[in-house]
């Protein structure tokens, strides 16, 4: 009779496991957990296997999974799970039908999406944007970015993956793949799946967070502090606001001859006037939402803001110069078609202070759905031309430049914060040095210093 030939165990790798060739038979492949096997078919399905003996009975084989769905280091994970259980007197056969009965990390956060993470559920729209913005690529694997997928062959497909097969270690590899391409998004989608995690065990359906990654294992992100200072700022002002002083409208020939459009300038100095952030605050804003346009003290109510609680309104009001801006669009778009602010009553366009000339155009993006202008980085790349400022600014140092420069002049945190809408901890970034004040600061000390040996000498 011919002895069954033995199969050398080997050190199986998830690289390993992918380059093994299918052959016109099924194979097995031993790994060095003993018991835990790999079954090669003929199409090239790879599926782990565990062999066990009962105590008093014949050897008997458990189907694990799908190499797909079950790494390397999961299988192995999961023999160790039915070695405890065997030891227990645990049925590994009873122990399967959990494992099997758990939804994977993709079927638990659609799931997710629908029973929770909705406005009804406390949350806001940006961060439910947010969060499924990071996970379609990075989870779902939906992209046609050719430099997220090529990461793909580095990272498990946790999407598959049940929720007790993913573990700190594979989390902190996937967080590590992600940084490569984007550190900040990494940070983000780790914090995200840290938040499913909690509500998967808070709903019973796993009993730990596999997210819990040390801050030190996590990439540092540098706040974003850029600002102008009050020269800086007054140029840029200069060139974004020019009014005719003979009809009280937009200066059109400033526009024209600088190639400007008015609408993003308008809107940036707004920004730099109430600190008010990009999107939510400014750019959206209507005028039914001014209050007291005509009137000694000018207001404007929000619905909500990103620090507000859920539903708040908050009504603020606004200092001299934004007051004037508004009442310079105002003025320019009244009777006049040629004002870039300026639409037919029946445009949805004439409700917004900041209309968009780009609505219902088509984009490479597809036909732009947004009436109200958003995107001012090349008219903001521009003017920081004119006014000589050759540093590169994001959108986000309007709000820094009014609390760094309201901070220098009051020396009031209170104000700052109040201003903002944030807390004293928040606000107290802004109370940063500035050049300037190293320079005077250290003049005061040397002028002392001569003062004293003046006095000496006599």
């Amino acid at each position: 009779m011919q002895k069954k030939e033995k199969i050398k165990p080997t050190y199986l790798t998830d690289a390993v496991v992918r380059d093994l060739k299918a052959r016109d038979k099924d194979y097995w492949v031993s790994d060095i957990t003993p018991g835990l096997k790999l079954r090669v078919w003929p199409g090239g399905s790879r599926v782990w296997y565990f062999r066990y003996r009962p105590k008093g009975k014949e050897p008997q084989k458990i189907k694990l999974d799908n190499f797909r769905i079950l790494s390397v280091r999961g299988a192995r994970n999961r023999v160790k799970k039915t070695q405890s259980d065997l030891f227990n007197n645990i049925d590994p056969i009873e122990s399967k039908k959990q494992w099997d009965d758990q939804p994977t990390l993709g079927e638990a956060v659609r799931g997710w999406y629908v029973s929770t993470l909705t406005v009804k559920g406390g949350y806001r729209k940006s961060t439910i944007k947010a969060i499924k913005a990071s996970f379609g690529p990075w989870i779902f694997r939906k992209t046609n970015d050719l430099n997220i997928r090529k990461h793909f062959s580095q990272i498990e497909d946790i999407r598959a993956k049940k929720l007790k097969d993913i573990t700190l270690e594979i989390m902190e590899n996937f967080h590590k793949t992600i940084s490569s391409k984007s550190p900040y998004v990494a940070n983000r989608v780790i914090q995200y799946l840290k938040i499913f995690f909690y509500h998967a065990i808070e709903k019973g359906i796993c009993n730990n967070n596999p997210c819990k990654i040390k801050n030190k294992k996590l990439n540092q992100e540098i706040a974003y502090d850029d600002f102008l200072d009050e020269v800086e700022l007054e140029r840029v002002m200069e060139n974004a606001i020019q009014k005719d002083d003979r009809t009280g409208r937009l200066l059109k020939s400033h526009y024209k001859k600088n190639k400007l459009n008015p609408v993003p300038c308008c809107l940036l100095a707004f920004q730099f006037a109430t600190a008010r952030r990009p999107h939510d605050e400014a750019s959206s804003l209507k005028w039914e939402q001014v209050i007291g346009l005509n009137s000694g003290q000018c207001r404007v109510k929000l619905k909500q803001t990103k620090t507000s609680k859920h539903d708040t309104p908050l009504i603020f009001p606004i200092a001299d110069e934004a007051h004037d801006i508004l009442k310079l669009i105002a003025t320019d778009r009244l009777n006049n078609p040629e004002s870039a602010f300026y639409y037919p009553i029946s445009d949805v366009r004439t409700k917004y202070v900041f209309p968009s000339k780009r609505y219902g155009v088509k984009t490479k993006a597809g036909i732009c759905k947004v009436p109200y202008q958003r995107d001012v980085r090349k008219t903001f790349s521009k003017l920081l031309k004119m006014s000589g400022v050759e540093r590169h600014m994001r959108n986000y140092a309007t709000r820094h430049t009014l609390a760094t420069n309201l901070l220098s002049e009051t020396g009031n945190l209170k104000l700052v914060a109040e201003t903002l809408g944030v807390s004293l901890k928040t606000a107290a970034r802004y109370a940063k040095v500035q050049g300037k004040d190293v320079v005077e600061g250290v003049n005061k000390v040397f002028k002392k210093k001569e003062k004293i040996k003046l006095k000496e000498v006599k």
